[in-house]
């Protein structure tokens, strides 16, 4: 008998050359349609797929302001030249929100987004540049105006001081 020929009780079956090395394919499936999904789970809309559905918003109160309506006083403000404090051009005289940048984030601080300290009116430049490359990145390397960026970090660092409640280097406020 010849030795490279396997018995054929062995559990060893010889393979086509073809098929030697390739991995089984698995087999395909297709995701569920929207309108599958809805009559399969009994669903109208996406936030009822969830274990809990969602509880709607609560509106706020007249007499709580948002950070707009304390933007907007800012900017009606006799005193404010409705200037960019980075480069110091000109915002026009229509108000919008873009003019208006959150030295330290609304979602993170949130005790501090409708304190005006802490909305910085810049031009949508320098706002979109804040946004990429944030304030104290801009004042360490920026090379055009950056003593406006300085002032502008300068006052994120004392607030978010302010907010973690840190006096100065190490200490906290008791």
């Amino acid at each position: 008998m010849n030795p490279d020929r396997k018995a054929w009780n062995s559990s060893l079956r010889p393979v086509a050359k073809s098929k030697m090395g390739k991995p089984k394919k698995p087999p395909v499936r297709r995701k569920p349609s929207l309108e599958e999904v809805q009559k399969r789970f009994k669903v109208v809309t996406a936030a009822m797929l969830g274990e809990k559905p969602r509880k709607p918003m609560k509106k706020r109160a007249a007499s709580n302001e948002g950070w707009i309506d304390i933007a907007r006083a800012i900017w009606d403000d006799p005193t404010n030249e409705r200037k960019c404090e980075v480069c110091g051009v000109p915002l026009g005289d229509v108000f919008h929100r873009i003019f208006y940048h959150h030295l330290l984030h609304r979602g993170t601080y949130r005790k501090m987004k409708r304190r005006p300290e802490n909305l910085a009116q810049v031009c949508p430049d320098h706002h979109q540049a804040a946004h990429n490359y944030g304030v104290e990145n801009l004042a360490e390397e920026a090379v055009e105006y950056r003593e406006g960026w300085m002032i502008l970090a300068t006052r994120l660092v004392s607030l978010r001081n302010e907010s973690n409640n840190i006096t100065d280097g190490n200490e906290r406020m008791g």
